[in-house]
């Protein structure tokens, strides 16, 4: 596991790069490909919008919704561990900014499959933090997280995760894949 903190002019995030286990890995993936049937359209999945229009193209599922208890799935299990493990011990003692964050009281964790085409326009999220845990099935290019406002761009990368202020306007490039790929990031929003 491989944690850096990055900041530019204004911008604090942090990248964690093979944040799980092959094993966990997998298990995160199979239950993405599961739960793939479950999906909603861009209008039911909370999308942002600007002045009527939504600013998403992409499907997804809040797991919240979908299971009784988190505790069932191998996404909400894992996901909730790297900010409350050691990982996040680590991460405060990159940089203190993050100090406060890890004080939230609720959460949600929204599965996104993003297809040939897709995207999601400039946009902040409703929550003090946002993690996205980035992996995908097949083979994809684009999709790269970008904060607008700084003109940062971060190639996504499977088994990782970017933690960053929800405050922070960020966008998804488009994606390219094949009919039979996706580019997943299940994002966790914490409040």
């Amino acid at each position: 596991m491989q944690i850096d903190y990055k900041k530019k002019d204004g911008l604090d995030y942090i990248t964690i790069l093979d944040v799980f286990s092959e094993e966990i890995h997998q298990a995160i993936q199979k239950e993405a490909k599961e739960l793939y049937k479950f999906r909603k359209s861009k209008e039911k999945t909370k999308t942002a919008s600007h002045k009527g229009m939504l600013l998403k193209e992409g499907t997804g599922v809040f797991l919240n919704e979908l299971y009784y208890d988190s505790n069932d799935s191998a996404i909400c299990t894992n996901l909730k561990e790297v900010v409350t493990s050691s990982v996040w011990e680590n991460v405060n003692k990159i940089h203190c900014s993050f100090n406060h964050l890890n004080c939230f009281t609720k959460a949600s964790i929204l599965l996104n499959w993003y297809q040939n085409g897709d995207y999601y326009k400039p946009h902040d999220d409703d929550s003090k933090l946002t993690c996205i845990y980035y992996t995908s099935l097949g083979e994809y290019s684009g999709g790269e997280l970008k904060f607008v406002d700084y003109d940062e761009t971060i190639k996504t990368k499977n088994n990782s995760v970017v933690i960053f202020s929800g405050c922070v306007k960020h966008e998804v490039l488009p994606v390219k894949a094949d009919i039979e790929s996706f580019r997943i990031s299940i994002n966790l929003f914490m409040e």
